[in-house]
């Protein structure tokens, strides 16, 4: 009947953060946390950050608030030797990152898109990829550019791949344009004659 010690981590912004043994099968997020004296009042907990070693899934995106008001929401996931929980403080920074002008950490405004945090690092780069502009929430939920940013998050601009060059309609329009218009002009001139 022996078994190894199944451990899981809690760091960060818990009143006692360290290793913590699961005392039986089905101990929840919730039961460990709790174990550990809760949060902080200086705990954000938006930004938790939970990690799965298991099957190496790594990080798992989950919404501790919501876990914290309701033990039955599905995010108060069952734990396995390995799991680790990261609390962070409030983090009062944007990252923003990839093919941005000057890529830098914005103060978080509320309620804003990605795209206002890319104004703020310089605008799009030549290469950028911005229908593929993606947030990356401090929780490690990946959204699309349309949703709102929240404190700590990282909003990415991919660079277009090598060989996908983007199309730049304005510019065909223009030669198509000029093409037509000589095209007319020759027809009128031959007419005349």
């Amino acid at each position: 009947g022996f078994e190894l010690p199944r451990n899981v981590v809690l760091s960060g912004e818990v009143r006692f953060p360290g290793r913590y043994a699961l005392t039986r099968r089905g101990e929840t997020l919730l039961d460990v946390v709790n174990r550990a004296g809760g949060l902080t009042e200086n705990a954000y907990v938006r930004g938790a950050q939970f990690y799965r070693a298991e099957g190496r899934a790594g990080r798992v995106g989950i919404d501790l608030e919501r876990v914290l008001r309701d033990t039955r929401y599905r995010d108060n996931l069952t734990l396995f030797p390995g799991d680790s929980l990261y609390v962070p403080q409030y983090q009062s920074v944007v990252a923003v990152e990839g093919a941005v002008n000057s890529p830098v950490g914005v103060a978080y405004v509320p309620n804003r898109s990605a795209g206002y945090y890319v104004d703020r690092a310089g605008g799009y780069a030549r290469r950028a990829d911005k229908g593929r502009t993606y947030i990356v929430q401090l929780n490690g939920t990946v959204m699309r550019r349309s949703e709102t940013v929240e404190p700590g998050a990282r909003v990415v601009v991919p660079e277009v791949p090598a060989g996908e060059e983007k199309t730049n309609w304005g510019q065909i329009l223009t030669s198509v344009a000029s093409l037509l218009t000589t095209a007319l002009t020759l027809i009128l001139v031959v007419q005349k004659l």
